[in-house]
């Protein structure tokens, strides 16, 4: 594998779309099914981070609306989150 994908990916990431062409142009096939490679495990990593961030956000939500319903003393919400499973976070 060539060492400068990350380079590659970068410069890629900041052309336009005829920068990109000359710049792919320029690829040997081992190159371009290196960085091929590179894209697809970068995708996937920078999916599992946006996952994860997302997950973290929603878990933070959930315990402030569980505590602000809770503070509220909303008997409907809370039955509906105690079903849930929900009733351990209380405050």
């Amino acid at each position: 594998m060539p060492d400068n994908l990350n380079d590659l990916y970068e410069n890629l990431e900041e052309s336009d779309a005829h920068q990109a062409k000359l710049i792919l142009s320029r690829l040997s096939r081992v190159e371009a099914g290196s960085l091929a490679v590179f894209i697809r495990e970068k995708l996937l990593q920078d999916r599992e981070v946006v996952a994860e961030e997302l997950e973290r956000d929603l878990q933070v939500n959930l315990i402030f609306g569980y505590k602000f319903c809770r503070s509220l003393k909303c008997n409907r919400v809370n039955a509906l989150l105690e079903k849930c499973g929900i009733s351990a976070l209380s405050s």
